[in-house]
């Protein structure tokens, strides 16, 4: 019987998430958005790691500005914001962002990435550009 709370708070821990996810939709055309977002990522200073203009895919990356663990083993915190794209039958736009943070950590098997938090820093540039590129269909009549 005692088993029964533990498994509640895991399935509850495992609903929680490391890296908050925003979908706004627009009435903006799929491929522009993707590519503001590109343009405004790189004005944030992110660099592009991932852009699938068939796909709709964006993955951008920066060195994260979120303290690195004092452990003599870590090497580096990154912010990453991912946005995935979707055509609506309108003719829109559905934007989904995700906004999150890697730390890079010396292993015995070399360099290992491990999801943290997403930093403030990293959820406020999603912000930004989700602000800046997808302005959501009611706002924007």
């Amino acid at each position: 019987m005692r088993s029964t709370p533990i498994l509640l708070v895991a399935a509850l821990a495992a609903c929680a998430t490391l890296w908050p996810k925003k979908s706004v939709e627009t009435t903006t055309a799929p491929l522009d958005v993707l590519m503001c977002a590109a343009a405004h990522g790189q004005d944030l200073r992110y660099k592009i790691n991932y852009l699938d203009s068939a796909r709709l895919r964006l993955t951008l990356r920066k060195p994260s500005r979120a303290p690195t663990s004092a452990e003599a083993d870590a090497l580096r915190n990154t912010d990453q914001i991912e946005l995935w794209l979707a055509p609506t039958p309108s003719g829109g736009t559905r934007a989904t962002v995700r906004a999150g943070t890697i730390f890079a950590e010396e292993t015995k098997r070399g360099p290992t990435d491990s999801d943290v938090p997403a930093s403030p820093g990293v959820r406020a540039d999603a912000d930004t550009i989700l602000a800046r590129c997808a302005t959501p269909a009611s706002a924007s009549s």
